[in-house]
């Protein structure tokens, strides 16, 4: 079946990408609990598949990667599950070519229940770029991530767009959050801007839809350590409405990576941005560190 993915501009229109969606996406996970080291962050092997078109992955070579066969703009997602343990903190990163995390999601540990993690973002890979899913955990010992129903480990990546249509922006600096105050995200740097979504001078904190869609739009953030409060982390419409949220607890041992997702309709003309919600009880940075803090991206999807 085809499906309308993106769009493309040519002169004054804008004409469909067609992309079969049984092409270049990919679903792997792991048939068995692997063991995680302390402070050491690790790629999680992924020994079999759901679904593979286009030989993004290899069971056996190399199988902790998801491989992009072609450039474009991927929307990848992890989720994995920490065994039961009360101490330190649970990290899901999504890490591009070995080396750069490009998204993070933290979560405290738990004596009482195994601890569930999910990542996502979207990313524009070149031909051979690789990415895995990797865990981090501070329980003072190795821990298990378990392998149970179809979530637990799971990588998985789809090609939703080429250049047009997308955009991926950041900040070159930590910011101050005032303490409980709604602040929308400077981000004066850009990964890429296909189809003039973003400024990096002028509202600099804003993507703008050129035209009328469904967007994908995703996020990700690292406040600083502080044991005090919560952290949160929106995604805004047109500078007064919330359109998605991803709530943290604080932690005295660790910064705290978040990150969100949403499909929205936005008209064009519309905008949205990052904002960032901390109750510390005094001003708290949201770090810039990697290619995933302070990150935000949209895609037109449909």
């Amino acid at each position: 079946m085809l499906n309308r993915l993106t769009a493309v501009v040519l002169g004054v229109c804008f004409l469909p990408l067609i992309v079969n969606a049984q092409s270049n996406s990919v679903r792997a996970y792991h048939s068995a609990s692997q063991s995680i080291a302390n402070s050491t962050e690790t790629a999680l092997s992924l020994d079999s598949e759901y679904y593979d078109y286009g030989n993004l992955h290899d069971t056996t070579t190399n199988n902790s990667r998801l491989t992009a066969q072609v450039a474009g703009v991927y929307h990848i997602t992890g989720s994995l599950q920490y065994a039961v343990n009360g101490t330190g903190i649970r990290v899901a990163y999504i890490r591009l070519n070995g080396t750069t995390d490009i998204a993070a999601q933290t979560s405290p540990s738990s004596s009482a229940s195994s601890i569930g993690v999910t990542v996502d973002t979207i990313y524009y890979l070149n031909a051979n770029d690789y990415v895995e899913l990797t865990a981090y955990q501070t329980s003072g010992g190795n821990l298990n991530v378990n392998s149970s129903g179809n979530y637990t480990p799971e990588f998985s990546m789809q090609l939703v767009g080429g250049q047009a249509n997308g955009a991926r922006v950041y900040s070159s600096s930590a910011q101050s959050i005032s303490n409980s105050s709604e602040t929308a995200i400077n981000l004066d740097s850009e990964r890429y801007d296909y189809g003039s979504f973003h400024d990096t001078v002028t509202n600099n904190t804003r993507l703008t839809a050129p035209v009328a869609g469904i967007y994908h739009i995703s996020g990700s953030l690292q406040y600083a350590v502080n044991g005090t409060g919560v952290r949160v982390v929106y995604i805004r419409l047109n500078g007064t409405t919330d359109i998605a949220a991803q709530t943290a607890p604080s932690s005295s041992a660790s910064s705290i990576g978040m990150s969100l997702d949403t499909l929205y309709y936005l008209n064009a003309g519309d905008y949205v941005e990052l904002t960032a919600y901390q109750t510390s009880g005094g001003n708290l940075n949201v770090n810039s560190s990697g290619n995933y803090t302070p990150e935000f991206a949209i895609q037109l999807a449909q």
